[in-house]
């Protein structure tokens, strides 16, 4: 079983912090599940493949693994555009 450490990017903890706090608290499950090994990976596709995601109803979290356990959660969002934010954030 696979331990992950969890850190989250300042976009990550302004977006997390900008949720209501009933979506705020389920994301907070959510990433408690994965870290507790409960659920799989999602890998994310095409120019996002170094990217996977877990689903919260209509939003999204997306992070990365990294090679040292790490789980680096980059964004929250809404899946109408946490995409679109992504490819921003990889495009700056």
């Amino acid at each position: 079983m696979v331990r992950f450490q969890l850190q989250f990017s300042p976009k990550a903890e302004l977006d997390f912090a900008s949720l209501e706090p009933k979506l705020r608290q389920r994301v907070v499950d959510k990433l408690g599940m994965f870290l507790n090994n409960e659920i799989p990976t999602e890998n994310l596709e095409g120019n996002f493949q170094n990217f996977y995601k877990l689903r919260v109803g209509d939003y999204r979290i997306v992070y990365e693994l990294t090679e040292t356990s790490v789980m680096r959660v980059r964004l929250i969002g809404h899946r109408s555009r946490v995409y679109k934010d992504l490819k921003r954030l990889l495009d700056s």
